[in-house]
């Protein structure tokens, strides 16, 4: 029994001696690396400027609300974002920059975890970090599902309904966890609950998790960082996020879908079949399927061929994943729109419980044999390598210097003429213009610093 507990510790501190804690070190690389192999980082870059936006947009947002029987009136946060949204200086870009980096740090979460899995990199000591980052996802759609609610628009109520009956539906703990999480069933206090959450407890569980997540060492490429924050720019100018209608109890709610990273769960829910089945014990096997991936992978190798049932498993989930997000917006198949019937103002949301898990059960055949086939085939196909001649490519690729400085001339002037149209779009009160140039000038800048840095190698 003490041998065990040894070699369990041991291996504990084996494992912890790659993470934060144990000292960081930031590497800023003087040439281009492969952006895969940090996307962690891009997303924990991606939290920081969620952060910063977050605790400006705080300043004005009031989580209050007011009722008046008499006429018929209801004010609530919504009118507080709608302030920001419309009379704020800076409101408007500080709203669209948040929400889209909401947005993307999800997908740079999925992102991410699918380049851990797929590269096999779980495997060189990374078995505590894997786990880590499957929390790190969940607490990620979490602080994002508690944001997008603050809004208090019909949307935002549709997605708090959902949750707070999701939470009484759990065995034996449902009307205590329904009030820890949501309150004791008031909007005001759903969105209390939620707003301690958001701004607090969720990035407060990140930063704790970030301790035994973080590699020691942590690239820090500026010039993708900055590109990254540019397009997070721009799509928040091209496609701003709207407030939509506000939620009044005094008159019924039209039908809405939730954010796109919580279809896939809201198609399930619409088969009608127990909540706690398809909202809360399905998606906890697959968080728990995924946690264990580490240990349920005994190869040596990294190639698909070395671990098929692994990368069978990735697949699956991914395909899975996309396909009913896909579906939650639709109709009752995946290529019906969801609208009214001719004739019919209400829409029928129902999704046929039958339907849903034989297309559930045929993905996950169709996707395990696509790779064992894979799998197959390569075994059959493989040789013993052949001897390479040494070459470097990324020497013979390089740009010679006259163009490396001719390049980034012309980047620091592209850089001023943005600057320049910025400053006039503000002036002239076009606030995409402003976001879409913001975004520009972010990416001309990783341009230029990649320019510069080539030239200094």
């Amino acid at each position: 029994m003490g041998s065990e507990k040894k070699g369990f510790l041991n291996w504990i501190t084996d494992r912890m001696e790659r993470m934060l804690f144990n000292g960081v070190k930031f590497i800023i690389p003087k040439k281009p690396t492969n952006p895969l192999a940090y996307l962690g980082m891009l997303t924990f870059m991606d939290f920081l400027l969620l952060g910063i936006t977050g605790a400006l947009l705080t300043i004005y947002y009031t989580p209050t609300f007011e009722l008046n029987l008499t006429n018929r009136t209801f004010t609530s946060p919504w009118n507080s974002v709608k302030t920001i949204n419309d009379v704020i200086t800076f409101g408007y870009i500080l709203r669209n920059i948040h929400y889209h980096a909401s947005n993307a740090m999800v997908l740079l979460a999925i992102l991410h975890l699918s380049y851990q899995l797929f590269s096999g990199r779980y495997k060189l000591k990374n078995e505590l970090i894997w786990v880590t980052g499957v929390i790190f996802g969940l607490i990620t759609i979490l602080e994002a599902y508690s944001g997008y609610d603050l809004i208090v628009n019909v949307r935002a109520q549709l997605a708090m309904n959902v949750g707070r009956g999701l939470a009484l539906n759990t065995p034996f703990l449902g009307d205590t966890l329904a009030n820890l999480l949501f309150g004791p069933g008031s909007l005001s206090s759903m969105v209390i609950h939620l707003y301690a959450f958001h701004i607090f407890l969720l990035p407060f569980i990140m930063v704790l998790l970030a301790v035994f997540h973080f590699p020691r060492n942590l690239t820090l490429d500026i010039p993708m960082i900055s590109v990254i924050f540019g397009v997070i720019f721009i799509i928040a100018g091209l496609y701003p996020v709207e407030l939509g209608s506000q939620f009044n109890p005094f008159y019924p709610a039209p039908v809405t879908v939730p954010e796109w990273y919580l279809t896939a769960l809201y198609a399930f829910l619409r088969t009608g079949l127990s909540p706690f089945l398809v909202g809360v014990l399905i998606p906890t096997l697959y968080i728990v399927v995924a946690a264990i991936i580490p240990f349920l992978d005994k190869s040596r190798g990294f190639k698909i061929s070395d671990r098929p049932l692994v990368i069978a498993i990735g697949v699956t989930g991914l395909v899975q994943f996309a396909f009913f997000t896909i579906w939650g917006f639709q109709g009752t198949f995946p290529w019906i729109p969801l609208m009214p019937l001719p004739g019919e103002e209400t829409i029928l949301l129902f999704l046929d419980p039958i339907t849903t898990f034989a297309v559930w059960g045929a993905l996950i055949v169709i996707c395990a044999l696509a790779v064992y086939i894979y799998s197959y085939n390569q075994k059959r196909k493989s040789v013993k390598p052949q001897p390479r001649s040494i070459s470097n490519p990324a020497k013979s690729k390089q740009l010679n210097p006259k163009t490396l400085l001719a390049g980034l001339i012309g980047f620091v002037t592209l850089q001023v003429f943005l600057t320049v149209v910025t400053i006039i779009s503000y002036m002239l009160n076009l606030q995409n213009i402003v976001l879409i140039t913001l975004g520009s000038i972010l990416i001309t800048f990783g341009f230029i610093y990649h320019f510069y840095r080539m030239l200094s190698s």
